[in-house]
């Protein structure tokens, strides 16, 4: 799933940059339906999120790993209609189907992680991203690990499912969209024999937990 020499290996990409390129671009037309929603007025204004390809997202990362994805929502300037029930069904399909490739790589590094005393990371092959040797062992896994937490983070907030508890922020969903939402996810097949689905808090909460052990032996 990381690595070039794996059988996920197409079109030049791995499983991880391709779910994290796809999360990105899912954020960014989130960030635009919610624009063109609650401030319509104020699109000429607002500042499009950077798309960040791997070599850049690895950069980006040891400069400064808790802020990956910058994302800024304006505050809303009118009381917005409930999103048309085809786009909101579109938009859970899409998260749902991104949790669950995200939980399917989850587990496989959590797998790996376990297998480290007995299979080390030198076994692994040097990744090359973007032409250039990934020297620092694990450093992948660590930006996969963080930029998943990131983003799922701000996916979740855009949405609304993880709005703050004052009432600051509006999200897309309306509340009954968002219960529509929780019930698929609650209601999506586990992906292998033995593991259960995740809820998007709990998949951010381990993927933080991965990322930690990583960033150890990363040093």
């Amino acid at each position: 799933m990381i690595s070039q020499h794996g059988p996920l290996f197409t079109d030049d990409i791995t499983l991880v940059d391709y779910s994290i390129k796809v999360a990105q671009e899912f954020l960014l037309v989130l960030i635009k339906l919610y624009n063109e929603q609650h401030c319509p007025g104020m699109l000429h204004t607002s500042q499009s999120m950077e798309l960040l390809c791997p070599c850049r997202l690895a950069s980006q990362f040891l400069k400064d790993p808790k802020n990956l994805f910058d994302v800024s929502l304006l505050q809303p300037t009118v009381t917005a209609e409930p999103l048309a029930t085809s786009i909101a069904l579109t938009i859970t399909s899409i998260f749902v189907q991104l949790i669950t490739i995200f939980e399917l790589v989850l587990n496989h590094i959590a797998i790996r992680v376990e297998r480290l005393t007995i299979n080390p990371t030198e076994s692994v092959p040097v990744l090359i991203v973007c032409g250039r040797l990934q020297q620092m062992p694990c450093v992948q896994g660590v930006v996969f690990c963080e930029g998943s937490v990131n983003l799922i983070g701000n996916i979740e907030r855009v949405l609304g499912v993880g709005r703050m508890l004052d009432g600051k922020e509006v999200g897309l969903l309306s509340p009954r969209q968002i219960d529509v939402l929780r019930g698929e996810m609650d209601e999506r097949c586990s992906v292998g024999a033995g593991h259960t689905v995740m809820a998007p808090a709990t998949l951010r909460k381990l993927f933080g937990k991965v990322a930690g052990i990583l960033r150890r032996i990363r040093r």
